[in-house]
């Protein structure tokens, strides 16, 4: 759950705000009490009634409705007086200078003390992107006390690169080709950290579900007819007081939308499983996904109090077409995290690179035993691609992202991801004592996909494991 005891809004009809008369006990005095850039308001954190107020209402969420994870929203308006808009340019006195909110930090620690204390399991996620220091550690070693530290270096790389890009390839109103995306970049920014702590990432954010330019708009979403629209598509999919549910099922299933068959939308759906895919296996220890995002809503969700409006209802049925992209890319998520799952993704050991071509396009890292591939070339498919690998043996394939359950098949000009690839040993040098060598494999690679594979049996150490027919 998004908690934002940062701020308080300026309407006064919602929120702190007079609450309890022009007094304003619980909102902080004079000039202070004012945030910088967005005019709202910021709480009395030196208040012992403000603070027990907002440590009952957390307890209250953690206890009523049994919330067991807290994304504490935007803390540099809480822990600087400057609610974080400085150039950070002075070193450590930044974050233990007279700049500092004491108060707030001292708020923090209670907080997340208490709800670990309601839960020992409970997961509290600090969102600040200025690092302070000691935001992950524990507050018996005088840490704030957060599991995680949200990194948000990839959900704002990805929106920018698509507005810089057109996922299909081609050039539009000046827009860069998705060709000239620049794969070194892209991985810098999904690898780095920014900290030692543990990080969550997000492919995108909830503001760009709720308020933004969702990524499955730009890829998918604008291809989609005014008549198929969410709103419309809810009314055609929804039957009739004067139908049966399996007259009305009958005709959803009579003709498929002409827009499905696309290519623009086929290579977004691609372009769209990609992202997910890498931010999630290379950018961070957790990773979180928003409403909608898990199966490409394509716009943003009207969130309303009443049942029949907003678009909650219609954005869960986008995904009853299974012959649609979202049911598509819904079941490619539920296939991702089941990886996840299974192999314990986000807790092995850091990415370890393995290949990156401009050229080609072609970025891949392994992650423990598994092997990741992803081909972000729009149209170039290869047949037999060579990655230098560390260990000679033979790899298992978890996960193609173009299998025909996931929306894959289109433009792969017959390639496909074999179930098992075999990396050789590469030749040691004349008269070598050692017998532990690198390895080459061939992998295929159609276009705008990617594969997770598994190191299942290791061919080092021991020539006579190697098959004859490999060396």
């Amino acid at each position: 759950m998004n908690v934002l005891h940062s701020q308080v809004g300026s309407y006064e009809a919602i929120g702190l705000l007079n609450f309890d008369g022009p007094a304003n006990s619980f909102i902080r005095p004079g000039k202070r009490g004012y945030h910088k850039r967005l005019g709202t308001r910021i709480p009395d954190l030196s208040s012992y009634e403000v603070k027990r107020y907002l440590l009952s209402n957390l307890r209250w969420w953690a206890e009523e409705y049994r919330v067991d994870g807290m994304l504490f929203h935007s803390l540099p308006s809480m822990i600087y007086f400057h609610n974080g808009y400085s150039d950070f340019e002075r070193g450590v006195e930044e974050f233990f200078g007279p700049s500092v909110d004491e108060d707030a930090l001292a708020y923090l620690t209670l907080a997340n003390d208490m709800l670990h204390q309601l839960n020992p399991s409970f997961i509290t996620i600090a969102d600040d992107v200025t690092v302070y220091p000691g935001v992950c550690a524990p507050t018996h070693q005088g840490g704030l006390g957060f599991d995680l530290r949200l990194n948000t270096a990839a959900m704002e790389m990805w929106p920018w690169l698509l507005h810089h890009a057109w996922p299909g390839g081609e050039a539009r109103d000046g827009q860069k080709h998705l060709e000239e995306w620049s794969m070194e970049e892209m991985m810098m920014t999904l690898l780095q950290q920014g900290s030692a702590e543990h990080t969550l990432v997000c492919a995108e954010s909830h503001w760009q579900a709720v308020a933004g330019d969702p990524l499955a708009h730009v890829l998918i979403g604008r291809y989609m007819p005014d008549d198929d629209a969410p709103s419309a598509r809810t009314r055609s999919l929804t039957p009739s007081s004067s139908s049966s549910p399996s007259t009305a099922a009958a005709a959803a299933a009579a003709a498929t939308p002409a827009w499905y068959q696309q290519p623009q939308v086929h290579r977004g759906t691609a372009l769209y499983k990609l992202i997910r895919l890498i931010t999630l296996a290379a950018a961070g220890d957790a990773f979180l996904s928003f409403m909608g995002n898990e199966f490409g809503h394509p716009h943003r969700l009207h969130l309303s109090s009443r049942p029949h409006e907003g678009s909650s209802q219609c954005c869960w049925q986008l995904q009853d077409d299974a012959r649609g992209p979202f049911a598509q890319l819904a079941a490619f998520d539920r296939a991702v995290m089941a990886l996840d799952e299974r192999e314990g993704v986000l807790a092995l050991d850091k990415p370890h690179m393995r290949h990156v071509s401009e050229e080609h396009r072609v970025v891949c890292f392994t992650r423990g035993a598994l092997l990741f591939l992803f081909n972000f070339h729009p149209s170039r498919c290869f047949a037999s691609f060579s990655v230098a690998l560390p260990r000679a043996g033979e790899y298992t394939l978890l996960l193609d992202s173009e299998a025909p359950e996931y929306g894959g098949g289109h433009g792969t000009h017959g390639i496909h991801a074999p179930p098992t690839v075999h990396a050789t040993p590469t030749p040691l040098p004349p008269h070598s004592q050692s017998y532990r060598r690198g390895a080459t494999a061939s992998f295929a690679l159609p276009a705008l996909t990617a594969q997770v594979y598994r190191l299942d049996r290791i061919w080092e150490g021991n020539p006579a494991s190697v098959p004859s027919e490999l060396v």
